[in-house]
């Protein structure tokens, strides 16, 4: 958390749990590891001053899943892939964005020889700034009233 004498500037969280094994049987030994984990940030815009426009929020909201395992054979032999997934909600003043990445990568080593393989793929997408709210989709009076009764439980008699 950043606090200046406004007030809150900048409010950050994140969790992150997960697990790890390994195994050894002499000629082979190996791997393997799992976490993820979900965070939060929120940064306050700045107020307008002077001639200089005031700027809006920053809110995201990221969720990650990261895997990685190895397979070792007589300390010759070594193959290890690692694979990691993103998903990230941003949120710039009006206009929101959900942008999701993923990365694989394969490294093999035999002897003195080694060689990696990494594959990505990045994808966003956002509503134009011009897309309606859902409060402009749906009027106030008497609508709302109608549109929430036919979702409420009707009383037994």
């Amino acid at each position: 958390m950043e606090v200046d004498t406004t007030g809150p500037r900048r409010i950050e969280g994140a969790i992150e749990f997960g697990g790890a094994a390994a195994l050894d049987i002499g000629v082979a030994s190996g791997g393997v590891s799992i976490m993820a984990g979900i965070r939060f940030t929120l940064e306050k815009g700045r107020a307008k001053e002077g001639d200089e426009p005031a700027t809006p929020d920053d809110v995201s909201l990221t969720g990650y899943l990261r895997c990685s395992g190895f397979l070792c054979v007589l300390g010759i032999v070594t193959v290890s892939v690692e694979f990691s997934l993103e998903l990230r909600y941003e949120k710039h003043g009006h206009q929101s964005v959900v942008r999701g990445r993923g990365t694989l990568t394969v490294s093999v080593r035999i002897a003195f020889f080694s060689k990696s393989v990494t594959l990505e793929l990045e994808r966003s997408f956002s509503g134009a700034p011009g897309d309606p709210s859902f409060a402009d989709c749906v009027p106030l009076e008497p609508y709302w009233r109608e549109f929430c009764e036919a979702y409420a439980p009707q009383p037994h008699g």
